[in-house]
């Protein structure tokens, strides 16, 4: 296909009797086979077997889950232009892709894309713009579909194809919020979600972080709303008729698809620092002032660790409950859910993680989704350091062991030989949202532990990772260099040259090497914990509030998850609400853990709450945990459908979809 000049013969390789000419450009393909409804999202990898065992579905030889090929065809910069139409929830516009050819003679780009509406395809600029044969192939499961476009033969000016279309108005890289859903409830508010391959339903493009391209963009809102996005707000904002505004941004440091952000509604902000803000609906800004003054501070302890900051600014976005994740990285303003607004900080380490990403993730990116444990791994490993530079050594242990617990815990569930309890994973026959566990963090986090560990020197393992960002900053790699890198680096280091990588990163189950990490932080959990357990009810308690109230909000949830594993009587659990009040908590952590600890142990007067808990947050981990625990209980299960029935159009669709799926309803979206 790459190698004849002769455009009729690069198409009939590929079936001439789908070919779409410029005269009948626009695709529409309307069954339910091709362009699944909302409802069945859900049900996208019923055939995905099939699909991906099929030598016939061609796909980016860097990457499983795409089928670009930009060993062949790069994209190099995108010109976006959206108009954000909140009426029918889709976008409306253009993108302008810039390519360059790896091969000279090569015609075919192909491109990802979800349930786009391709109106028109055309090459060059301006005046000279000329339409451009294309063919969209079937939907494929959560792969969506190949977009192939003939381009004309290679000449000396640069390669531009541009791209009429609207997103579907269930693109599964956004949301939006209705007005009276929101915290102001005066205007609705929508957002994107790219991780990890839902950009081709927003942008028609190589949705791979094997690719990395700048951006500029140019966005219609209403006129009353505010545009963020993960790049620098560039002039001024231009009036435009009926009531709307014109936004230009621009990033200039290539970033993968998944990294392309953008939000609009209602917000102000409220200035950190000088490189930091934090924006958010104006009801939240003085609480989210006080939760991230910090910000800053983390910056600067990142750079020690990192090297300097690239991103010119460092914003923070508080968003709607309907935001299911904890956190997502975009550069330059990282999405932040609105759980993490506690009173008072406990929840710092979320936001360490985030400002770690701004290296490892968005500067120095993984290959594919198979080595997710590059981005996830070592900014888990950077997390924890900058915890450690804040607070305290003893706190970097700490959140490290209860990790450690997480990752047990995830491994026990899934089996310890399953094959996604490896690092380095296979990606062929599934979506890589299946992998996003504790596995790439926590599994991550400790081999990067240990090596630091042999290397016995955190002031050299600082150097060393500021080294690797500097090395391979603006690229995506793979664990093979990652490895090779390291090797070289510490080549005089006589214990590198026993590492059993291949144990590491290809044996699926625990990590081979377990570090100690017990502090005094967490004995005094324990001790608590055998207090209440060891208590002989017929003689009288010495508990008191000071009990928990001598222990920092981490050691609290550290002491909810041992009493999770303990069977304590119920009368025991009644007491310590008493004393405790846990229920009370600004906390969500705790307030979630109790909740989860009470339902366990079928404690009836705890359903209301729970019941209004899952109401309250959006993070999916919190209420699906709860729903689901919940739907075991014969007593609960009732109310639970109930409820989630009633206000299930207030989430996430991600969320609601795998929520109804666990209690076993049907949804009307």
């Amino acid at each position: 296909m790459t190698g004849s000049n002769s455009n009729e013969t690069l198409w009939s390789q590929i079936s001439v009797d789908r070919i779409m000419s410029p005269a009948h450009s626009r695709v529409s393909v309307s069954t339910s086979e091709d362009r699944p409804s909302h409802m069945s999202l859900s049900r996208e990898s019923i055939n995905e077997n099939v699909l991906l065992n099929d030598p016939s579905v061609e796909r980016c030889t860097g990457d499983p889950s795409s089928f670009s090929t930009p060993d062949q065809i790069t994209v190099v910069h995108m010109d976006i232009n959206w108009n954000i139409n909140f009426r029918k929830t889709r976008f409306e516009g253009d993108v302008i892709l810039h390519l360059v050819r790896r091969l000279p003679k090569v015609q075919i780009l192909c491109l990802d894309t979800w349930n786009l509406d391709i109106k028109t395809v055309s090459g060059g600029k301006g005046k000279d713009a000329k339409p451009l044969q294309y063919r969209l192939h079937p939907h494929m499961g959560f792969l969506g579909s190949k977009l192939e476009i003939l381009l004309p033969e290679r000449r000396n000016d640069p390669d531009v194809v541009s791209i009429e279309y609207n997103t579907s108005s269930h693109a599964k890289a956004l949301e939006w919020v209705l007005a009276e859903h929101t915290e102001g409830k005066r205007y609705p508010f929508m957002f994107s979600q790219c991780e990890c391959i839902r950009c081709r339903s927003i942008i028609p493009c190589q949705d791979t972080p094997y690719v990395k391209t700048t951006y500029s963009a140019k966005i219609s809102a209403p006129m009353d709303l505010t545009v963020l996005m993960s790049g620098t707000k560039k002039g001024k904002v231009f009036l435009q008729p009926k009531g709307r505004k014109l936004h230009k941004f621009v990033q200039n440091i290539p970033i993968p698809s998944y990294l392309i952000a953008i939000a609009v509604g209602e917000f102000e902000f409220s200035k950190l620092g000088p490189r930091t803000r934090v924006w958010c609906e104006p009801p939240l800004l003085e609480r989210a002032a006080m939760e991230f003054q910090a910000t800053e501070t983390m910056l600067e302890a990142a750079e020690a660790i990192c090297g300097p900051y690239e991103w010119e600014k460092y914003h923070i976005l508080v968003m709607p409950h309907a935001f299911t994740f904890l956190a997502m990285e975009n550069p330059g303003i990282t999405f932040i859910s609105q759980n993490v607004l506690v009173g008072d900080q406990s929840l710092i380490h979320v936001l360490a993680h985030e400002i770690a990403h701004s290296w490892m993730g968005n500067l120095v990116t993984n290959k594919n989704f198979e080595h997710f444990w590059l981005n996830e791994g070592l900014c888990t490993f950077v997390e924890r350091k900058i915890i450690g530079m804040v607070l305290g050594w003893e706190f970097r242990l700490f959140f490290a062991s209860r990790g450690m617990k997480r990752l047990r815990e995830v491994i026990k569930a899934k089996g310890f030989t399953h094959p996604h309890t490896k690092l380095v994973v296979d990606l062929k026959f599934t979506s890589p949202d299946t992998l996003i566990s504790a596995v790439p963090y926590e599994k991550g986090h400790t081999f990067m532990y240990y090596l630091e560990s042999l290397i016995g020197n955190h002031m050299e393992f600082d150097n060393f990772l500021k080294t690797y960002v500097e090395t391979f900053k603006i690229q995506s790699i793979d664990s093979d260099m990652f490895k090779n890198f390291f090797c070289e680096y510490f080549s005089a280091v006589d214990a590198v040259k026993f590492i059993d990588w291949d144990a590491w990163l290809n044996t699926p189950g625990l990590p081979p090497a377990i570090p100690n990490y017990r502090t005094r932080l967490e004995e005094e959990c324990l001790v608590l914990r055998n207090k209440w357990m060891f208590w002989d009810e017929d003689v009288p308690h010495t508990f008191s509030k000071a009990d928990v109230a001598n222990l920092c909000p981490f050691q609290v949830q550290e002491f909810l998850d041992l009493m999770l594993v303990v069977n304590l009587p119920l009368e025991k659990l009644v007491l310590m609400e008493k004393i405790y009040n846990f229920m009370d908590s600004g906390n969500m952590d705790t307030r979630y853990k109790w909740l989860l600890l009470c339902i366990r142990r079928r404690y009836r007067d705890i359903i209301p709450y729970a019941l209004g808990f899952v109401q309250q947050v959006g993070r999916l981990s919190y209420v699906i945990s709860i729903y689901r625990a919940l739907y075991e209980w014969n007593e609960s299960r009732e109310w639970a459908i109930r409820v989630f029935a009633n206000t299930y159009k207030t989430m996430g669709r991600r969320s609601a979809r795998l929520i109804a799926k666990d209690l076993n309803v049907e949804l009307n979206f």
